[in-house]
């Protein structure tokens, strides 16, 4: 709940840097203006492609959003899983089976 609440903050306060209304960059986002004020007063979430729009109007990078909001950059989410060990008594397709 706290990360919500900084990621609203962030949002309204980088819009009152652009001097911009609620309107004006609900309308810019494609978004509507009740979803920005709901985000704004930490009622709700933005998804990612929300959160990608508006920081598109408000000339910031999405990870300036949610890394000022204490999310870990988006990078982690793009790398592979990691491989899970192998179970006891199978032998790994990789391993030499005459060791």
């Amino acid at each position: 709940m706290a990360k919500r609440r900084r990621t609203g903050t962030i949002i309204q306060t980088r819009r009152d840097e652009r001097r911009l209304n609620v309107y004006r960059l609900a309308r810019a986002a494609g978004i509507a203006a009740s979803t920005l004020t709901k985000i704004e007063q930490r009622k709700r979430h933005p998804s990612l492609r929300t959160a990608i729009k508006i920081a598109h109007v408000l000339r910031c990078c999405i990870d300036e959003i949610f890394d000022s909001a204490g999310y870990a950059r988006l990078d982690p989410l793009l790398s592979p899983p990691p491989t899970e060990p192998a179970k006891r008594g199978r032998v790994a397709s990789n391993a030499d089976p005459r060791n």
